[in-house]
């Protein structure tokens, strides 16, 4: 192959480079998008958990969604047993719910 062939495959691979340079530009777009979303939706949550009334409620849901503590660890710092917190987690859950219908 000559240099002037050479030279015009490389200048023609140039298509091929903006071709996919949109679509990679088109991907990040979505991909931003999408993180802007989920982002909206995650303070929406974190705003529901700390805005609850009852302090225990909150810190449980707090550390457990927010944290993303165990139960085993949410027990620990809180000094409750299993079944005690796995009662309060349930009754915050529907402090959530409630505050939800009154939005």
């Amino acid at each position: 192959m000559s240099k002037i062939q050479d030279a015009e495959l490389w200048l023609r691979s140039l298509d091929n480079i903006n071709r996919e340079l949109n679509f990679e530009r088109f991907q990040a777009e979505q991909s931003l998008s999408r993180i802007a979303k989920l982002e909206e939706v995650r303070e929406d949550i974190v705003s529901a958990i700390t805005g609850l009334k009852n302090p225990l409620h909150r810190q449980i849901l707090y550390m457990r969604y927010i944290e993303g503590k165990s139960w085993n660890a949410i027990c620990n710092a809180v000094h409750y047993e299993h079944a005690h917190i796995h009662r309060l987690h349930k009754s915050a859950i529907k402090d959530v719910a409630d505050n939800m219908e009154t939005e």
